[in-house]
């Protein structure tokens, strides 16, 4: 991103420059008076869009920037709910498996009591 601000400013500066000279040749011909006020107005607008520029490049610095750690957030997020999940389905199947033992329990003493109630 650095390669590409970099070469973006230095295309705002150029263009600017060129714009500059191109007006102030003009009128310092016909007007060297009012070419200097044109200058100087020229000047304070090439410094206000270069503060503009300047603050647009960070504002989407900080964009990125903030782009990046919601992606982090992002996956980090999914990352945790993945885990949670396995735990989950662990200790579902547990349970089950559990469940299952205590069901088989019950059947064998069911058994075992009527048998007994046989007996008697």
């Amino acid at each position: 991103m650095d390669a590409i601000t970099d070469q973006f400013r230095e295309q705002i500066s150029l263009y600017i420059e060129r714009q500059k000279m191109e007006i102030l040749s003009d009128y310092e011909e016909k007007e060297p008076e009012t070419a200097a006020n044109h200058k100087k107005m020229v000047d304070a607008a090439a410094e206000e869009l270069r503060k503009i520029v300047r603050n647009n490049i960070e504002a989407a610095l900080v964009v990125e920037e903030q782009q990046v750690l919601n992606d982090a957030r992002k996956d980090m997020h999914q990352n945790i709910v993945k885990r949670l999940r396995r735990s989950y389905d662990r200790k579902v199947k547990d349970l089950h498996d559990k469940l299952t033992e205590i069901n088989l329990f019950n059947d064998r003493m069911q058994h075992v009591i009527t048998a007994l109630r046989e007996q008697l």
